[in-house]
């Protein structure tokens, strides 16, 4: 079973609250300014410390994932382009005579 991480238990409490945390992290907002973000606008009192978990534990491997599917999905989309390129080269051409 996975543990939650200190965001993802205030996320429980305040829906969103994660999915502003992913945000900032893919503006290159650091961890102290996200803590004192957080502040702000939840009243939540954080160290930068669970906010850097958060980022290590999910938010990065999310950008892993992301980025593996992204250069599966283009090297699927090339190898479709090659096939249909060869195809179209092995086809004859109407009015050619062999």
């Amino acid at each position: 079973m996975k543990r939650l991480t200190k965001i993802e238990q205030l996320d429980q409490r305040f829906p969103g609250l994660a999915d502003q945390v992913r945000k900032w992290f893919a503006q290159g907002i650091s961890a102290e300014k996200i803590a004192a973000l957080l502040f702000e606008q939840y009243q939540v009192s954080l160290s930068a410390t669970p906010v850097s978990s958060f980022r290590s534990r999910r938010w990065v491997p999310e950008q892993e994932r992301l980025k593996d599917k992204k250069i599966a999905a283009l090297a699927a989309l090339e190898v479709a382009r090659e096939q249909e390129i060869t195809a179209s080269m092995a086809s004859p051409v109407p009015g050619e005579v062999k």
